[in-house]
């Protein structure tokens, strides 16, 4: 007698690594991205229906109104995790506008750092003509164009000229284009380089330590640190570049071999220094002491106009001492400590700093004690690092190219390769509470409600950071609770969970074979941990900056501004809690 069962099934679109595609797949996903980057959303959606976002939405929305709020409404602290979950989610509605076979699909970054070591920008299939592009390696030319393929002519998108600047681009450059305020690039053309200063990064990607120590975190708070902090970390600056810089390395430190000790504490601080000119630049008019005199920024396009002028943040007090011969050791020592620099570095958990200069007897670089500041490097290259580091701080890079910005980030397609390889440890550790203790569930499907304005290093805009705050993502995947409303955070967190068979889904794999069991700490290990810990140095400023903005309030003219760009990126009015948005009130006049 024949038997029958009825069950349901999810259907659900698999994600996969790029390698992992065929070649009829792989083409037919950057075919779409091509598109999403060369079509704006108002005529995408023409083309290609509702669900259609252009790469000027995505930009626009990551980038915040950071300058202007103070904070980031989508980074350091949860909140990362929920909302570039919902962003990729995004983004693959509207690759499916396009082609409705198509995923959002991903870069385990620790392949290539497994794979290829240090090689991985030449070695890389992802840095190839099929995928993102390749690295152009011809150091006589002024820029540093992507070589070939499809996003070789990526422009950015422009927010307005002069004073008609659009209201909902609060964020934007001096020339007008939608990327962050502190950048100078000239030009409105997509470039990334695989060199800090003119020297070609020697630094490893993520490796599998950092995916190991993601994978053992036991919280969600705990796993936003290892992905945000350590596992995406400074890939910005590595993978992005920094070109147009004053002071090259490979002239300044000439004397050094580029693969010695020396030279990668360069690299590290360079790398740490792509973040830390974002804080220059918000000092802008401020007096920092007398050897560094007064920072100064330009804050319109005839700013830049004489050709004599640096179009740059710069230290004008110490380049006028460069140049009249007067800059020497004691000067440099001078500059990197009313700058906070060397603060930074000496404070960098113990890595490169000898003691700790926070203590109450006043133990710092000085005159009588400079040699000590780094571990395994001889007097003459502390000498010559302290000098380059003070230099290279007087005068911000001009082409911080758009990936190494992390908030214009999305400027560049291989954004979307970066950001998304992480969710699917975050699926791993969710389905592994299947066996856990109703402890460790609620751990992870929980949100952590510590007020973060009373943080030492969060910079979370406050009205982002909660578990029912009203985020600007709507209709991502069937979910009855939340039918005619934005997402909040708690909503997330329930909806990505991969349990949701409304989730629309799931990732080829959730192993990571290509790391071995016992993963050594080795020297490029150290280095990357020293640049984390820099990182959260410079957080905890730029916490303690966004504090004292909250508690000064915000003028009338930022409060419109806030505003309007909120109205903006809350796109859809029908929705029954968009009042819940930030919506700014004037503290002061001015």
């Amino acid at each position: 007698m024949l038997s029958s069962q009825r069950f349901t099934v999810s259907c659900k679109y698999v994600r996969r690594e790029f390698r992992e595609l065929c070649d009829k797949d792989r083409t037919s996903y950057f075919d779409a991205l091509s598109t999403i980057y060369h079509t704006t959303t108002e005529a995408g959606v023409a083309l290609y229906g509702k669900k259609f976002r252009g790469s000027d939405y995505f930009i626009k929305k990551h980038l915040g109104a950071t300058t202007l709020e103070g904070c980031t409404p989508w980074h350091d602290s949860e909140v990362f995790v929920t909302s570039h979950a919902a962003f990729n989610l995004e983004l693959e509605g509207s690759l499916r506008s396009i082609d409705d076979s198509l995923s959002a699909h991903y870069w385990e970054i620790t392949v290539d750092s497994k794979r290829y070591d240090r090689n991985w920008a030449t070695q890389s299939p992802i840095f190839s003509a099929e995928m993102f592009g390749s690295y152009d390696w011809d150091t006589t030319d002024d820029h540093s164009f992507i070589k070939d393929g499809r996003f070789t002519d990526v422009n950015f998108y422009r927010c307005g000229d002069g004073d008609s600047i659009d209201d909902t681009c609060p964020e934007h450059s001096i020339y007008g284009y939608m990327i962050d305020a502190n950048s100078y690039q000239a030009g409105g053309r997509l470039e990334r380089s695989a060199s800090i200063c003119g020297i070609p990064t020697a630094s490893k990607l993520p490796g599998c330590l950092f995916a190991e120590r993601a994978l053992k975190s036991k919280n969600l708070k705990h796993f936003w640190k290892n992905v945000e902090l350590r596992y995406h970390g400074d890939q910005h600056v590595i993978i992005g570049g920094v070109t147009g810089c004053k002071f090259a390395i490979e002239e300044e430190l000439s004397g050094f071999d580029k693969d010695s000790t020396v030279m990668r504490y360069v690299e590290d601080i360079m790398v740490y220094m792509g973040q830390w000119d974002r804080t220059l630049f918000s000092y802008d008019g401020f007096d920092l002491g007398d050897y560094s005199g007064t920072v100064k920024c330009p804050h319109s396009v005839e700013d830049c106009a004489d050709n004599t002028v640096d179009c740059t943040c710069t230290l004008p007090t110490v380049l006028k001492a460069i140049e009249d011969g007067d800059f020497d050791l004691e000067y440099a020592v001078n500059v990197l400590s009313e700058t906070g620099l060397y603060e930074d570095i000496a404070g960098a958990a113990g890595f490169a700093a000898s003691y700790d200069v926070d203590d109450a007897d006043g133990d710092d670089v000085s005159m009588t004690n400079w040699e000590k500041a780094f571990h395994d490097i001889s007097r003459e290259e502390t000498e010559a690092l302290l000098l380059y580091i003070a230099k290279a701080a007087v005068y911000q890079a001009r082409t911080l190219n758009a990936y190494s910005n992390s908030f214009g980030s999305v400027n560049d397609p291989i954004f979307w390769a970066g950001h998304n390889s992480w969710e699917r440890m975050w699926h791993y550790k969710r389905l592994e509470l299947a066996t856990e203790s109703e402890q460790k569930h609620l751990w992870w499907n929980s949100w952590n409600e510590t007020n973060l304005l009373n943080s030492s290093s969060a910079i979370t805009c406050s009205w982002s950071s909660s578990a029912d705050s009203t985020l600007p993502f709507y209709n991502l995947m069937k979910d009855d609770a939340t039918t005619g409303q934005y997402y909040t955070n708690k909503d997330m967190l329930r909806m990505f969970h991969p349990h949701n068979k409304a989730l629309p889904h799931i990732y080829d794999s959730l192993e990571y074979n290509h790391c071995s069991e016992n993963e050594a700490e080795d020297e490029d290990f150290k280095h990357s941990e020293f640049r984390s810990k820099l990182s959260s140095k410079l957080r905890k400023r730029m916490a303690q900056q966004y504090g004292a903005k909250v508690k000064k309030g915000y003028s009338e003219e930022e409060a419109t501004k806030l505003n309007k760009y909120y109205d903006a990126i809350f796109d859809e009015r029908s929705l029954s809690n968009r009042d819940s948005r930030p919506i700014y009130e004037a503290a002061r006049s001015r």
